[in-house]
């Protein structure tokens, strides 16, 4: 993936460095920018630190040793950044229904570090209508500024396959579903 100077001056925080969210990061990273993943799991976050998957992906303990601490750090806290990714779980309850907790928790965080003209994807499987009726709306309660004039909001869902997830993220299209056509073309 080329690399640009542009790249270099954005930060990319990217919340829950499960599958999704590590794969993700090494990708961002191999492109340029530099990558916060968030994780609060102290055992995930401690063996990350030390350059050591913590699940088994075709070179990945590659990307982990080239990346990690040179601009791919690991975090529990979110930083300073313009785009923020939303990678946690959404477990099934005993009823079959998502639990929005970790979304919840997520755009909470979020919140706290929005700035105007930052964007934000959502890449956690979610109900439909959740981007537009619970992250929108807290978002834009939390921190007064609307969406598509103060913040960006674009829906990609993760689609990668366990064994090719880092070739995947590098040359499959990705759905972008947005607020407004701003929020697509940054997100694009």
């Amino acid at each position: 993936m080329p690399t640009n100077k542009l790249n270099k001056k954005i930060k990319v925080n990217v919340i829950g460095l499960g599958y999704v969210g590590l794969t993700s990061c090494c990708i961002i990273a191999e492109a340029g920018f530099t990558v916060f993943g968030i994780e609060n799991n102290k055992k995930i976050k401690s063996l990350l630190s030390q350059k050591k998957p913590t699940f088994y992906e075709p070179g990945l303990e590659k990307y982990l040793k080239k990346y990690v601490n040179n601009n791919f750090f690991i975090s529990n806290k979110l930083n300073k950044a313009n785009i923020h990714i939303i990678t946690v779980g959404t477990p099934i309850n005993n009823n079959k229904r998502p639990i929005l907790n970790s979304i919840k928790d997520s755009t909470n965080l979020i919140s706290k570090v929005l700035s105007f003209g930052d964007l934000v994807i959502i890449r956690s499987t979610v109900p439909v209508g959740t981007t537009r009726n619970t992250i929108l709306k807290d978002l834009e309660k939390k921190t007064g500024l609307k969406c598509g004039l103060g913040f960006y909001l674009v829906f990609a869902p993760e689609r990668t396959a366990e064994g090719v997830a880092l070739k995947e993220l590098s040359i499959n299209p990705q759905i972008i579903g947005s607020f407004d056509k701003k929020s697509y073309s940054l997100a694009a």
